[in-house]
């Protein structure tokens, strides 16, 4: 396992070329009483009060939050969003094996809230996203939370920007932009249709947006139609960035769509 100082400056390496918040690695660990306290009050109130050291409130007006998480000599990415508690773990896609952490950060949260007199505070639902997995017996968790915060700040904020800026203010003058960007949506979320990345040039689409080919009469499953609402309501709704997000947020990534994001990125971005 990667130690807490290694991890630190890798992810600050990734925070020199694309600025985000994390908190301190040492952050949750405190917060479970994992890592020593070195004080004979092993309460929860000290918990919590000695875990406001390494996270600091004004994270909480943040967009987005990574939390590095050791938990029994594992590491795994926690990323609070203003609408869900995302988690990402190289070693399980099972939901259930991480609402114990999930709870630990909602109860400091509350705490943190009452403290600075924020407004009542919401619990934040937890989303499991599928993630690549390492291999059984290797070492290297902390170098994949590393990555999944790459992975994060390229798909869910890069590309959409990307979009934005090369599409939206074509977006409100055309249906056909619209439907582009939805189908193009679609395929990153549900890994259904063809995803064809080639430079489009054509004057009816973003330029330096793939083409995107949907297969209308494949079977459509439940989560798939949803899967759709959602980006269509996105779409005609204002506060577009934020709007994208929080339906992309919504939906699993798949390992075979996590290739082909980075395909995206690769026309997108380069």
């Amino acid at each position: 396992m990667t130690n807490d100082a290694v991890v630190t400056i890798m992810i600050k390496k990734i925070q020199c070329t694309n600025p985000f918040e994390f908190a301190d690695t040492l952050f949750y660990s405190i917060l479970c009483g994992e890592q020593d306290l070195r004080s004979k009050d092993s309460s929860s109130c000290a918990k919590l009060k000695a875990a406001e050291k390494f996270f600091k409130p004004r994270l909480l007006s943040e967009s987005y939050v990574f939390i590095p998480i050791n938990r029994s000599l594992h590491w795994l990415l926690a990323v609070l969003t203003p609408w869900h508690m995302i988690f990402m773990d190289s070693m399980t896609w099972n939901v259930r094996t991480r609402q114990t952490e999930a709870d630990h950060i909602n109860n400091f949260l509350e705490h943190l809230y009452k403290k600075v007199n924020f407004s009542e505070y919401q619990q934040l639902p937890l989303r499991i996203l599928k993630v690549p997995q390492q291999m059984v017996g290797s070492n290297n968790c902390g170098i994949y939370i590393c990555m999944f915060i790459e992975m994060f700040l390229k798909v869910f904020c890069k590309v959409i920007l990307a979009l934005m800026v090369n599409g939206a203010n074509r977006l409100s003058e055309s249906n056909n932009d619209a439907v582009l960007l939805s189908r193009f949506l679609f395929v990153i979320l549900s890994g259904t249709g063809n995803l064809d990345v080639k430079e489009n040039t054509s004057d009816s689409g973003f330029h330096g947006i793939p083409s995107v080919f949907v297969d209308d009469n494949a079977p459509q499953s439940k989560s798939t139609d949803e899967a759709r609402s959602v980006i269509g309501t996105a779409i005609n709704t204002s506060g577009l960035l934020e709007s994208h997000f929080r339906a992309l947020t919504q939906f699993d990534i798949s390992r075979d769509v996590f290739h082909r994001i980075h395909a995206v990125i690769h026309v997108l971005l380069l």
